[in-house]
This record gives C-alpha cells, sequence and structure tokens, in this order.
C-alpha cells in the first residue's frame, strides 16, 4: 500500500544458543507524516532445539525372561561320564542360565536311582548352592537298569510331597507361575518308577502322562540320552517327553561327552526343541534427521526367523502390530514383502510363510506429537500367538525416541527508528531500520 512502510522479517532465525545475533534491516520507505522517532517493541521467537534428540533403542528383553530350570540327574555308576562332563561345563551352563534370563532365575538340583533325592529346590538366583550339589555329585549304585527317570520327573512337575514316597523331602515351591520352566533329564535308562522294573504299557504310560503334566503347565521337558542299553526302548520315550512337552531330545557320545553342551544349547534356546521362531527388533531409520516436534520419523522393523523350520503355510500369516498410541500418528509404510494397513492406534502388518533365516522388514513413518517429551513405540510379531515357536519370549519389541524440547528466543528490544519527508519526496529518502537483540 503507497505510503505505509514494510518490513520484511525472516519467518523462523535460528542463532547459536550461546552466541548473541544481529539482525540488521535497512529498507527506504516513504512515510505520510513528518520525519519521527518510533520505537517499536517487536516478539519475535526464534527455535532451536534443546539438548537430546537421539533415539534410543532399549535394551531388548533377555532372550528368555525369568527361567526356572530344574536339573534331573541319573545319578547311578554308568552315568560317571555325562556327570562329569556337567561338571565340567557348570560355569558356563549357570552363565547361560543367568544371561538369558536378565538375572532372574531359579534352579532346582534333583537325582535319581530308584528313589527320589532333591538336593535343591527353586530359590531365587541360586546359583551358588546348586552349584555347590551338582559338583558335589557322585555317580554310584544303581541295581537293575531301569530307573525312576519318570517319578523323579512327576516329583519336579506335579511338585509332590514326600509322603509315602520313596523321596527325602517335599518338592516345594513349584516353578513360579510367570517363568519359563524347563526341566532337563539326564539318563541312560528306561523308566521303571519306583520298583526298579520297566514294563511295557505300564511304565512308558506313566512317563507318557507326566510329560503330558509337563505341557498342560508349560513345562518344557528335555531329555538328555546317554546311550547305554535298551537304547530303542528308551530313545522313543525319551523323545516323547520332548516332543510332547515342547522341549528338546538329544542323544550324546556314549561316554557321556557332550551333555555339557547339550545344556547349554537347551538353556539358550529357552528349552525349546525344532520350530520357527520370530525375532523382532526396531531402530531408527539410518540417515534421516534428529526428532523434532511434530515431524516425521520412520522406523524400520525387522523379523527374522531364528527357528529350525517355516512359519506355516497360508492361510496362516506371519502379521506384527506396531502400537503407535504412543509416539504420534501414522504417516506411511513400505516393505519387502507383504501388505500393511492402519487401524488407529495400530498399523498391522502381513505376509506368507517365512522360512528359516529369512527376514522381513518394514518402514513405517509417524508424525511425532508437537510437544516434547519422551516417547515408546511398541512392536508385536505374532500378536494373537497363532504360530507355535520355539520360543515366545522374543516376540516385542520397543524404541524409545527422545523428541527435544523447542526453546523460544525473545528478542530484548527492538527498535525502529525513521526517517524521512512525507510522500512524494526525493527518491532515496526514507527510514532505515536497524534492530539487535539478542537470545534469552
Amino acid at each position: 500500500m503507497a505510503g505505509s512502510p514494510f518490513l520484511a522479517l525472516p519467518a523462523r532465525v535460528e542463532p547459536p544458543l550461546t552466541e548473541e545475533f544481529h539482525l540488521k534491516l535497512e529498507r527506504s520507505v516513504s512515510w505520510g507524516i513528518a520525519p519521527a522517532l518510533v520505537t517499536l517493541m517487536l516478539v519475535l521467537a526464534s527455535f532451536v532445539p534443546a539438548t537430546g534428540g537421539t533415539p534410543v533403542v532399549r535394551a531388548q528383553a533377555p532372550q528368555c525372561g525369568p527361567m526356572d530350570v530344574a536339573f534331573i540327574i541319573d545319578s547311578t555308576g554308568s552315568m560317571g561320564g555325562a556327570i562329569n562332563n556337567v561338571k565340567s561345563e557348570l560355569g558356563a551352563i549357570l552363565g547361560d542360565i543367568a544371561a538369558a534370563s536378565g538375572n532372574d532365575y531359579s534352579l532346582a538340583v534333583v537325582r535319581f536311582e530308584d528313589n527320589v533325592t532333591i538336593d535343591e529346590t527353586f530359590a531365587p538366583n541360586n546359583q551358588a548352592s546348586a552349584a555347590a550339589d551338582i559338583s558335589a555329585m557322585i555317580a554310584s549304585g544303581g541295581l537293575n537298569e531301569p530307573e525312576a527317570s519318570d517319578e523323579s520327573l512327576n516329583t519336579v512337575v506335579n511338585a509332590l510331597a514326600a509322603a509315602g514316597r520313596p523321596q527325602n523331602i517335599d518338592f516345594t515351591p513349584a516353578y513360579r507361575a510367570g517363568a519359563l520352566k524347563i526341566a532337563v533329564l539326564v539318563t541312560d535308562a528306561r523308566p521303571g518308577g519306583f520298583d526298579d522294573e520297566y514294563v511295557a504299557g505300564t511304565d512308558d504310560v506313566n512317563a507318557h502322562n507326566v510329560a503330558l503334566a509337563a505341557a498342560a503347565q508349560g513345562i518344557k521337558i528335555s531329555a538328555i540320552h546317554v546311550p547305554g542299553g535298551f537304547d530303542g526302548t528308551t530313545a522313543v520315550i525319551m523323545n516323547d517327553y520332548a516332543t510332547t512337552s515342547g522341549g528338546r531330545y538329544v542323544l550324546t557320545a556314549p561316554d557321556g561327552s557332550g551333555t555339557g553342551t547339550a545344556i547349554r544349547e537347551i538353556i539358550n534356546a529357552c528349552g525349546s526343541g525344532e520350530g520357527p521362531d520370530l525375532v523382532v527388533t526396531k531402530t531408527p531409520k539410518p540417515g534421516q534427521p534428529a526428532p523434532r516436534p511434530g515431524g516425521l520419523y520412520s522406523f524400520i522393523i525387522q523379523v527374522t526367523n531364528e527357528g529350525t523350520d517355516p512359519t506355516p503355510p497360508p492361510p496362516t500369516d506371519v502379521t506384527l502390530r506396531d502400537d503407535l498410541s504412543g509416539i504420534g500418528s501414522f504417516s506411511s509404510w513400505t516393505a519387502n514383502s507383504g501388505n500393511c494397513y492402519s487401524s488407529r492406534p495400530y498399523v498391522n502388518c502381513s505376509r506368507g510363510r517365512l522360512n528359516p533365516g529369512q527376514t522381513w522388514w518394514v518402514e513405517i513413518t509417524v508424525r511425532l506429537p508437537r510437544t516434547c517429551g519422551e516417547y515408546i513405540n511398541r512392536v508385536t510379531v505374532d500378536p494373537n500367538d497363532t504360530i507355535p515357536e520355539t520360543n515366545e519370549a522374543n516376540n516385542a519389541a520397543e524404541l524409545l525416541v527422545d523428541v527435544p524440547c523447542i526453546t523460544s528466543h525473545i528478542p530484548s528490544w527492538y527498535e525502529l527508528i525513521g526517517g524521512g519527508t512525507p510522500d512524494g519526496a526525493t527518491a532515496g529518502s526514507g527510514v532505515v531500520a536497524r534492530a539487535r537483540f539478542a537470545t534469552i
């Protein structure tokens, strides 16, 4: 508009936090008034991110979570090689348990011949006493070949009292409700109850019933078979323990070597046998700008089948659910396979069969909240547990994103000095405006 002053100010200025900066505006304009001194207080905000803004991938949960492990070991004379092998690996075995459980574990030690001897019952983080019990174990005794492996398992699985049984003390407490439950059985013999005799149709059925009871309680029996006689029958029963309860069957060398390694493998597989194992991770997309309030931000979700078998064929899909309720609103997705759709506050994605070693990745972009703070994004693979897996404890991942606060810097003062003549004056006369302000 003719005769009106016009100062074009930048929409946003971003000076360093520690440095005084100057904004100098010079423009000749025409005034419809006599020269005058005009002082103008101007509120101008410049925005600079505060410290922070680095996304943090939260430490993944321990690979198995809280864990209760019962060692159920045949201590008859023929088991010396296996027991000594366990002793030689004991430090590594116990270290694996502590690591896999996030140092949240309980151990039990039970040995058997034709009776049941409980050396250690479940107690929190009882590594030292359990180690002492195993280290003191000596292979001796045993009359006929069948041993009380079925009844020793029965004691542990059902937390049986000693009354009325050839058992030294009550087995109590039982496995914790919220813990991964593992029973490691080591023997070279068929099950014979307490009568030192194996009867087909009786003792094998009793062993199977114990396995069924374990499965009903979520207890995984891993059966380590040390070959030594009647191996065909023993292998069938030991396999049944494992397959019925979801554990592992392992055949060692005849001298018992490999027993300690087998236990370590069982622990690091979270007590599980063969099958698919879906593992999910979530990380910030590399190379993108730091998170800002209201800005777009992308995450990379990776799902890998780390198991031994493919996931089931269609119509059973591999699915994931990304919960955006704590991180912002959905913007877009891309993936190397499959499809995604938004159903607030979730993004749901699916694809077909995932083979062992195969990885499925999905990139999710969100609009971050407009306020600063720490926001958590959680993703879950197989959220409805439709795929039986060897380890169900690694199906979720979290990402914590620190969205930095915005610091507003207000000018300490703004002074407009005007000088000139009314409209129609000689070209070039007018107003010179200067401003200087410091961040606060």
